[in-house]
Order: C-alpha cells, then structure tokens, then sequence
C-alpha cells in the first residue's frame, strides 16, 4: 500500500470520528519546555515522528508549526497535553474545540 494511500485511509479515519476533541490551554505562551527546547521538538521527540502539519484536522497548514498546548474535552482527563499546531490554530484568541489528528504527548509537569 502506498504511503498516499496510507494518508487518505487515515483522514478518512479521522473524518469519521476517529480523531481527539481538544481546546487550546490559555496562558501557556510563557511555558517553558525542558532543556530550554521548543515544545515541537518536545513533541517530536517523545512522539518519534516529525511534525509536518497542523494537527487540527480542519487546517492541515504546513507552516509555522508550533508544541501547542491543549486539554481533551468532556473528558475526566484533565492532562494538558503537546501536539504539532499552526500559529493561527495555537493562538490564544483559538477558543473553540477542534480535532486533533497527531498524537497527544502529555506536558510534563513540575
């Protein structure tokens, strides 16, 4: 099979409800990543995947990825979580939920 192929059968996936409804964690932007990384090469590591898109699967942009913080919704897991996000999606005034395609990397915390 294809890798295209692969990458059509799992948006589909995620279309049909397979991905994980998440809201941005306001006043994040001054958190700090361990050994002074960013957050998306935190992600990135601990996923072992590179981050090439959005993660939101409304958007898909390709540029200015950023570790956006988020929290699952209607959820008992109150986790804040990493994943691959653009600028526009990460930004703060992003109140609304939204689905995530990539994996959830928990944020460590201190």
């Amino acid at each position: 099979m294809s890798k295209m192929v692969r990458e059509l059968i799992d948006q589909v996936k995620i279309l049909r409800g397979y991905g994980m409804l998440v809201k941005n964690v306001p006043k994040t932007t001054d958190d700090e990543a361990p050994d002074d990384s960013y957050w998306i090469d935190f992600w990135e590591e601990k996923s072992k995947l590179k981050a090439k898109k959005c993660s939101n699967i409304y958007c898909g942009c390709t540029t200015n990825l950023n570790g956006g913080h988020v929290k699952k919704v209607d959820s008992i897991d109150t986790n804040t979580y990493i994943v691959p996000l653009c600028k526009e999606c990460n930004h703060y005034t992003n109140t609304e939920s939204f689905k995530v395609a990539s994996r959830l990397i928990a944020a460590p915390i201190d």
